[in-house]
């Protein structure tokens, strides 16, 4: 397989100090596909001086929809067939603040 397309877009979450946890979703949507999808944490900063709670930040690909319907993930990236979206989830907790690149390859 090689890769035909990519189409990659940031995402970001926020606590705003003190806050216990902020989310963000992000979905690229086309027409049926082979795909592997992957997050990548691009930054990760702390906004508060809230030191009693360790701050923190992840991004998975939280969903996914192919011709089997849509499928709820937890994982790091996916691949899929006849797939026609996919979608990342980034949070940032106690205070922490991130951004992340959203990538989708298409593969032929």
């Amino acid at each position: 397989m090689s890769i035909v397309g990519i189409l990659a877009n940031g995402v970001s979450a926020a606590t705003g100090g003190n806050i216990v946890g902020d989310s963000a979703t992000l979905t690229h949507h086309f027409s049926s596909s082979s795909i592997w999808g992957h997050p990548g944490l691009q930054s990760f900063s702390t906004q508060g001086d809230n030191v009693s709670n360790q701050p923190g930040a992840s991004v998975v690909v939280s969903q996914f929809v192919d011709v089997h319907g849509t499928h709820n993930t937890d994982v790091i990236g996916q691949f899929a067939t006849d797939c026609t979206s996919i979608t990342y989830l980034i949070v940032a907790e106690q205070g922490g603040s991130a951004s992340a690149l959203c990538i989708t390859e298409f593969l032929d």
